[in-house]
């Protein structure tokens, strides 16, 4: 699914996790969707982001995981 995504997407991406990360405290879940175009064939994708804020070693660490749904938005 991430082949083909701009170079910018990536920093884009960390962005949107810190904008709906804040103010998360540990354990909390968050879930977002995003579009995204691909460069190699021009197609429209959407990403559903979904995790929790956990704290390891005294760090705070985003435990997430991004899923394709492009299939329900043409639906």
């Amino acid at each position: 699914m991430m082949q083909g995504v701009p170079e910018h997407f990536h920093e884009k991406f960390q962005s949107l996790l810190k904008t709906h990360c804040q103010g998360l405290a540990e354990g909390d879940t968050f879930s977002f969707e995003h579009p995204q175009i691909r460069w190699d064939n021009n197609r429209l994708l959407w990403v559903k982001v979904f995790g929790k804020l956990a704290t390891v070693g005294g760090r705070k660490q985003i435990h997430d995981q991004v899923i394709d749904i492009t299939e329900q938005h043409n639906r």
